[in-house]
């Protein structure tokens, strides 16, 4: 495993064009690790004949659901040949983004983190990460592309005159789904 300091031009990498406020996290703090990804239990004839290891990257703050906690995850897993034992795939391509946030997960293992929005209900509390934090309210990403909106008024029961000051990107969230929408996103759908 390696500590890399992001040195991306700040722009998402994501295809889906959202707008991502990792961009916002100055560049100085964005960290994260590369890592071999190796199928759990293989032993050396399956890693000599299976299919080449994969790589991913793990941002910092997806070593952990709390941030000061994997800050010193970062520190102690930035010694190569450091392995991790439970990671999730949130997105695939060239390079996999994977997270080790134990509520995505165990929710996962429970089947209750969704990837597409037919699999939503209405009143449901789902685990996420902030993905955006905007003046008008946050966006959680689930698995794959799925996205809710919560909007500034919903956030919390006291007003919230700045989501900025109560979330960042990355950090782990619960959403209670209040009304979901399917239209005008090509099928992939959205929450509120």
């Amino acid at each position: 495993k390696k500590k890399k300091k992001s040195n991306d031009d700040g722009e998402d990498d994501d295809d889906d064009g959202d707008d991502n406020d990792e961009k916002a996290v100055p560049k100085a703090k964005r960290y994260e690790l590369i890592v071999t990804i190796t199928p759990a239990g293989a032993g050396p004839a399956e890693k000599k004949n299976g299919p080449p290891p994969a790589t991913a990257r793990i941002p910092l703050e997806h070593l952990s659901d709390d941030l000061e906690h994997a800050q010193g995850l970062m520190r102690v897993f930035r010694k190569e040949g450091t392995k991790l034992k439970q990671l999730m795939v949130l997105k695939h391509g060239t390079v996999m983004v994977v997270t080790a946030k134990p509520l995505l997960i165990q929710a996962h293992k429970r089947n209750e983190l969704p990837s597409k929005a037919d699999s939503i209900t209405e009143g449901a509390l789902i685990p996420g990460y902030v993905s955006a934090v905007k003046d008008f309210g946050v966006f959680v990403r689930f698995l794959g592309h799925l996205t809710a909106l919560a909007p500034r008024n919903s956030l919390s029961n006291a007003f919230v005159s700045s989501p900025r000051r109560l979330f960042r990107w990355g950090q782990s969230v619960l959403c209670h789904v209040k009304a979901k929408n399917t239209q005008d996103d090509g099928g992939e759908g959205g929450t509120r």
